[in-house]
């Protein structure tokens, strides 16, 4: 080996190793203790949710306030209320919707789903096979049932329902307009107002405001699907809409699935030519306490 070879391998081995001995000897790596509140916010927003999803599943709720302790409120509320959207957008089940809603409520979240799957009375009956076994639903010649009108054509001119003194109420919701038009995707929508007394210029008058927070649901022969409004704001506070199967009979409650359905909608191809479905919406409106 020539001269200059080994003096240059003789320099790289003393390099690694005094690398090597100031690395390990002389100034080695420390460890710190941290915990979450040190983070950068990226990461306590991460940190967040998994505590929450971890709670969801876990219900442990002295561990995730432990592992929240210390974290800005603000950024807690906003994770909580994040994960339960997304929870309830994923359809996750019924139990794990109320935990998080729980730990909502602990840390002063109020929002629609918190509002929604805090309440543990209304969302009682959880396995949808059960509501179909446990529901009984009305037979056409025991009390008239609002029917969808077949139009002679597609047209999205509204029928109005307008409810007459003698009318039964079941529920404080009614059907006030039924419409549909044609839509590639067959579809339910729902919009739900409330009738409020508003006072203008001294004089009292009804007017309506739409209503988040309401459950709707779809009950059919086999099963059922719940809604609830106010998620799709885009659409409005009170909207909630569902996809459906053509040619099946769906019966429509807003609350609690029992007793009377409000309407019977049956989602149909609108003509023979086209692959457009119909796509019903309607408005119900809660009435007023006050009112008989």
């Amino acid at each position: 080996m020539k001269k200059g070879g080994l003096l240059l391998l003789i320099g790289v081995v003393l390099g690694v190793a005094a690398g090597l001995t100031y690395a390990w000897v002389l100034n080695p790596v420390q460890y710190y203790d941290s915990y979450p509140a040190m983070l950068q916010a990226d990461y306590r927003r991460e940190w967040i949710a998994i505590s929450v999803w971890a709670y969801s599943s876990q219900g442990n709720m002295a561990r995730t306030q432990l592992r929240l302790k210390d974290l800005p409120m603000e950024e807690v509320q906003a994770g909580i209320a994040g994960v339960l959207d997304t929870a309830v957008a994923a359809g996750r089940p019924v139990q794990m919707l109320q935990r998080i809603a729980k730990l909502a409520q602990t840390y002063g979240v109020d929002t629609p789903a918190v509002q929604v799957y805090a309440n543990s009375n209304l969302l009682a009956i959880t396995p949808y096979p059960s509501i179909t076994a446990e529901v009984a639903l009305p037979t056409p010649t025991s009390t008239p049932i609002l029917q969808p009108v077949a139009l002679p054509a597609p047209t999205a001119t509204p029928i109005i329902f307008i409810p007459t003194p003698t009318q039964v109420f079941t529920t404080p919701y009614y059907v006030q307009v039924l419409t549909y038009t044609c839509v590639a995707q067959p579809q339910i929508g729902v919009t739900v107002m409330e009738a409020v007394t508003q006072t203008v210029r001294g004089r009292e008058r009804l007017e309506q405001e739409p209503l988040p927070g309401v459950s709707v649901w779809l009950l059919w022969d086999e099963g059922a699907e719940r809604g609830v409004t106010g998620f799709k704001p885009e659409q409005g506070m009170g909207y909630v809409d569902f996809d459906v199967v053509p040619q099946q009979r769906y019966n429509l409650y807003v609350g609690m699935p029992g007793g009377l359905s409000l309407s019977t909608l049956e989602v149909r191809r609108c003509d023979s030519v086209t692959t457009t479905w119909e796509q019903w919406s309607l408005v119900i409106v809660k009435r007023p306490e006050d009112l008989p």
